[in-house]
């Protein structure tokens, strides 16, 4: 069972993460530039101080974030949703047993906040979904309204669903049930706007568009929020080439955090041939390319990572097979001859995965303010403390390596000694919890 489990678990990674893959044939991409950079000359704990006052910098302006108006109103609505659940249309209407259609365009109305009742009071709207309630906690007034508009791109997508059914057959005293086709039809959504006022005053916009190839699936897809305070969210997907992905979270025009991943993994060949169902792993192979990203906070760090994804996922491959033939070979031995065998075959396993972890995978954290590199992330294969009737355990580890190839421990490096980051990271998660 274990072969084909890190193909399909990378190809899961690398159409939901979109990471992004190789750079421009005549020039290197940014991601193997900032791999490349030379190390920082700080000694680790020297480093260590240093980002720790940076990633408090960056909490302290999101910090601000929590204070946002807006911010506030939409957790409180979603508070509100919790609390009682309106009646919004749904956008799946039933034409017959044998058919569905799916438009946005159809969940209208206007719902407003009763305080008294705790409850959701709905009127009629055949053009909008319509929310009215307090913008905050502790508000006793319905100051806050929430407007949302779909607009359909005339494109229909037809699909088909499985539903279940059974029924009681008299003659045989028992139940009878299968699976029945029915057709859908998605009329395929070209933008979604939702406009948020508090007061006279508008507070945030939020914008959806889309745009659709000729077999509508969606090539492009922009969603942006905006609010009157200085903050902007924008989400970009791009299939056109290279499958890519970007977010960029901002504060009057000063990023706080940014992210941009893309992969060169052909997506809809492999969903195809998944579908299909037939195909052999080569076929998923030599479509699975390689991937990276970066991650900016601020302009002062950047978490930076690239994978050889084909190579990685046929190494794992080849390396579960060893396994499987390995265990064949020694499980019918003696207890003691076993123990032996089965703790060496352990620790080879772990070792083996950790050089794959390290041969076709790159994971830097940069300063991008200084334009070094501060430390790799590389894997490494340990004992663990515990053990069985002589059965011995390991696992992978994760070191940071520095510039004079010093080697600390992720998780101890990360989690021993940020006091003030930890400090500063509490009062940023109670600021929403008030």
């Amino acid at each position: 069972m274990k072969k084909h489990i890190y193909w399909i678990v990378a190809i899961t990674v690398v159409f939901a993460l979109s990471l992004a893959g190789c750079g421009k044939k005549d020039d290197k991409s940014e991601v193997e530039k900032l791999l490349d950079l030379p190390y920082s000359k700080l000694t680790p704990d020297q480093q260590k101080a240093k980002l720790e006052q940076e990633s408090i910098n960056f909490l302290r302006e999101m910090n601000a974030l929590s204070n946002s108006p807006a911010i506030k109103a939409i957790e409180h609505l979603g508070e509100l949703l919790d609390r009682s659940e309106p009646n919004v249309p749904s956008p799946i209407s039933q034409v017959n047993d044998w058919k569905e259609i799916f438009d946005l365009t159809d969940v209208t109305g206007v719902f407003t906040w009763n305080r008294s009742q705790n409850r959701w009071v709905e009127t009629s709207s055949a053009t909008e979904l319509r929310f009215v309630f307090p913008a905050t906690t502790s508000g006793t007034t319905n100051n806050a309204t929430l407007i949302v508009k779909a607009e359909n791109s005339g494109r229909i997508f037809t699909g088909t669903g499985e539903r279940y059914w059974e029924e009681y057959n008299s003659s045989t005293g028992q139940w009878d049930w299968g699976y029945d086709d029915y057709e859908i039809e998605v009329y395929l959504p070209k933008s979604a706007t939702a406009t948020l006022t508090i007061g006279a005053n508008q507070a945030a916009s939020i914008e959806f568009g889309a745009e659709y190839n000729t077999k509508d699936v969606p090539e492009k897809a922009i969603y942006k929020m905006s609010t009157n305070d200085g903050y902007e969210i924008l989400w970009t997907v791009n299939t056109r080439g290279d499958e890519k992905i970007s977010m960029k979270l901002s504060r009057n025009n000063n990023s706080l955090v940014e992210a941009v991943g893309k992969t060169n993994a052909k997506i809809s060949e492999i969903e195809d041939l998944l579908l299909d169902g037939e195909f052999s792993d080569e076929d998923i192979y030599k479509r699975l390319g390689k991937a990276d990203a970066i991650v900016k906070l601020m302009n002062d760090l950047a978490l930076v990572y690239w994978i050889d994804t084909e190579k990685f996922v046929r190494e794992m491959d080849a390396i579960w097979e060893w396994e499987d033939k390995k265990w064949d070979e020694i499980h019918s031995l003696p207890w003691d001859s076993y123990v032996t065998q089965r703790n060496a075959l352990e620790k080879e396993l772990r070792e083996k995965i950790a050089k794959a972890n390290n041969d076709f995978m790159k994971l830097a954290l940069v300063s991008t303010k200084d334009n070094f590199k501060v430390a790799d992330l590389v894997a490494k294969a340990e004992k663990e403390d515990y053990s069985w009737s002589g059965l011995e355990y390991y696992e992978i580890v994760y070191y940071l390596k520095f510039n004079d190839n010093t080697l600390v421990e992720a998780s101890v490096y990360f989690g021993d000694g940020f006091d003030k980051l930890i400090s500063e990271w509490e009062d940023f998660i109670n600021a929403f919890n008030r």
